[in-house]
């Protein structure tokens, strides 16, 4: 069975069919403004904010799947506008298929308040960079009946075999925050990825990534004085196939530390994927999260409920900044 699983996982990767397996997510995905949606760059409370991510994902294969992202952004306040400045970094990799993509973006974003209701847009651009190794791959036409295996001194039959499918890329996004009261933010947002509609393809063909979009809502409600409820919600989609995350985090803050716990459900609809748990602290100006996924999904037969982990990093420098600006007068 876990033979399938990885060959399964293999074409996933080669083939990039219509699943959300072509693109990188996170069970963690609010931690990580850039990668959810180009026009939250830079939608934080304070100066900068470095962002370190790590995901473990099916380690019941030989050797799990890894992904790991750096990211770095900047805020600049302009009167009732705002403008988000970033970089980031993303890495991931198969080690049992020898397929390593990498990710470099830059990212934009422009919000301005419009009454009450703050706007904001966002633009990513970059290059990926995908990298396959087939020395240690076979192919059905290479399945020797005589000896009941595969034979790699056979020809694969394959007229154009590419170790690389580099391509440029572009994504955009927009997001609608609110300041209800002293208590209450929300926060909705639409990002859109691939809309350069790329080619990606390591068999000389022409096939294009899917446009996939992307709906996610967040809030942060203070019921107490030192507690806060913090509702998430993710819903992709490409072509035939969607993703869904649901959950809320309890945090408990005091002026210098806080910790978090909270649990996520992620599947399409109807079916269910993972439960996801997830545990965090917080200390000044560092944040340090980890989570859990609890497969309940078919797979779950075969890897004895066990999937994958997750590690979030953040830190953020405070705003000292006025937040007010002084208008000189003339003097008489």
């Amino acid at each position: 069975m876990i033979h399938k699983i990885t060959t399964i996982v293999f074409c996933l990767f080669i083939f990039g069919i219509n699943a959300q397996a072509q693109d990188i997510h996170l069970s963690q995905f609010y931690t990580n403004n850039m990668n959810l949606n180009p026009a939250m760059t830079g939608n934080f409370d304070g100066k900068y904010r470095a962002t370190v991510n790590y995901r473990s994902q099916w380690s019941q294969l030989s050797v799990p799947i890894v992904t790991a992202m750096l990211g770095f952004e900047k805020k600049y306040d302009l009167y009732t506008q705002e403008i988000g400045v970033g970089g980031l970094i993303i890495h991931d990799r198969f080690s049992d298929f020898n397929i390593a993509n990498s990710k470099i973006f830059i990212s934009g974003s422009y919000k301005r308040d419009l009454g009450g209701v703050e706007l904001a847009a966002g633009l990513q651009l970059g290059y990926v960079f995908k990298r396959q190794d087939f020395s240690n791959q076979t192919f059905p036409v290479q399945w020797n009946y005589d000896i009941g295996d595969f034979d790699t001194t056979l020809p694969t039959m394959e007229m154009d075999e590419r170790t690389n499918a580099n391509y440029f890329d572009m994504n955009f996004g927009i997001l609608l925050s609110k300041t209800w009261n002293r208590k209450i933010k929300t926060g909705i947002g639409y990002s859109a990825f691939h809309v350069s509609a790329p080619k990606e393809s390591f068999l000389g063909n022409d096939f294009k990534l899917k446009f996939r979009s992307a709906i996610h809502f967040d809030a942060e409600m203070r019921f107490h004085e030192k507690i806060y409820i913090e509702p998430h919600a993710l819903f992709m989609w490409t072509t035939s196939t969607e993703d869904l995350v649901l959950g809320t985090n309890l945090r408990f803050q005091t002026t210098k530390m806080g910790i978090r716990a909270g649990v996520f459900h992620r599947g399409g609809l109807p079916d269910s994927d993972a439960l996801i748990y997830k545990v965090g602290l917080l200390y000044q100006t560092f944040e340090l999260g980890f989570s859990y996924d609890f497969n309940i999904s078919e797979l779950s037969q075969s890897t004895s409920r066990k999937s994958t982990y997750e590690l979030s990093f953040i830190y953020t420098t405070p705003n000292i900044a006025p937040q007010t600006e002084s208008i000189p007068c003339e003097r008489f």
